[in-house]
């Protein structure tokens, strides 16, 4: 009797096993972005392939806030749009999955002004939180260089209407004229200095969350890992972040401290010099030696890559001080330095 039992509980765990296996086949085929791509290693300081955490890059022209690529069936996608928002809007398209959420776009049929959507893919409660830590960082921020969220509700289901910015600073091709990085950069750094003076850091800086509007405005998005400034001072600055953008003190918050407005200013520096070489700072050919280069190398100074890049180098490897009391200190004085560029190319 206890051999049949045993023998029962065996076939019951194999039985679950194999449907969990087959679930997880359908649904890779129905979300073919859902399994995270494997990570794109850096074979040479010269390289423009880096590791990094971001999953996707986007089509040129489909990039909102934070998302990947999109799906290749209309009905596929239309799966993931809640119907109880269908009243809402019109001309609704699925755009891909930004962080722990779907972002759709779509026209508000109230005013027929075009807007993202997005919608927590799992309504578990981690998840749960994870949204609305999300919305309560961003609802307050209202500045031209980040993405404005426009609507936000948690009936009839949890949802964050914001902003429809078409492109992203991703699926531009790099090595761009210094002038226009420059540009990039000011915007990034001017939306960065308002938000830091409301109390938020981003944490996540990187093209992935940076948009470009029709003009050419940049626009920070995806506040999901943003903290609080006054109410994190005593808990650990240890999160999810971009490995090739990571700040020092994000992999090693023991040598280096804790998250601070400094770590916004360093990550703009890998943005930064991305802009002007094409390249990240630092790459290895693992999450490791990328994360040790990190914390010990010097990067490669930009006018070895591009000699244009010399005018804006001191600024660049500025942002890009290991230890964050070398750095500017704040988005103002990161932006008096860009000012004072702009002056010498005056001259």
């Amino acid at each position: 009797m206890v051999e049949l039992i045993v023998l029962l509980l065996a076939g019951a765990v194999v039985l679950i096993i194999f449907r969990q296996l087959k679930y997880k086949e359908s649904k890779q085929e129905i979300l073919p972005n859902s399994k995270e791509a494997t990570p794109q290693q850096k074979t040479s300081r010269t390289s423009p392939s880096r590791i990094s955490s971001a999953a996707t890059i986007p089509k040129a022209g489909t990039a909102v806030p934070g998302t990947s690529r999109t799906y290749t069936s209309i009905a596929e996608q239309m799966n993931y749009f809640p119907n109880e928002l269908e009243s809402k809007y019109t001309e609704i398209k699925y755009i891909g999955r930004g962080g722990i959420a779907w972002v759709f776009s779509a026209r508000r049929k109230s005013d027929a002004m075009m807007v993202a959507v997005k919608i927590p893919i799992s309504f578990d409660e981690m998840t749960g939180k994870s949204f609305l830590n999300e919305i309560a960082a961003w609802e307050t921020l209202r500045h031209p260089n980040i993405v404005k969220v426009t609507a936000v509700n948690i009936l009839p289901i949890p949802f964050v209407e914001m902003e429809y910015v078409p492109d992203a600073l991703e699926a531009i091709e790099k090595p761009i004229p210094i002038w226009k990085a420059v540009h990039l950069i000011r915007g990034i750094a001017d939306g960065l200095k308002y938000a830091h003076e409301q109390g938020f850091i981003h944490r996540d800086i990187k093209p992935h969350n940076i948009l470009l509007d029709k003009d050419f405005v940049p626009k920070i998005t995806d506040w999901g890992m943003s903290k609080v400034l006054a109410n994190e001072v005593k808990k650990s600055s240890i999160a999810g972040f971009s490995l090739s953008y990571a700040a020092p003190e994000q992999i090693s918050p023991s040598e280096f401290g804790r998250t601070d407005e400094r770590t916004d200013i360093y990550q703009l520096g890998v943005v930064f010099y991305e802009l002007v070489t094409g390249l990240v700072p630092f790459g290895g050919e693992s999450i490791v030696e990328v994360g040790n280069a990190i914390l010990r190398e010097q990067p490669i100074p930009p006018s070895e890559f591009n000699s244009d890049a010399a005018v804006a180098e001191k600024i660049i490897l500025k942002c890009l001080e290991k230890d964050p009391v070398k750095r500017y200190q704040s988005s103002a004085e990161l932006l008096d330095a860009l000012h004072g560029y702009l002056d010498e190319e005056e001259k």
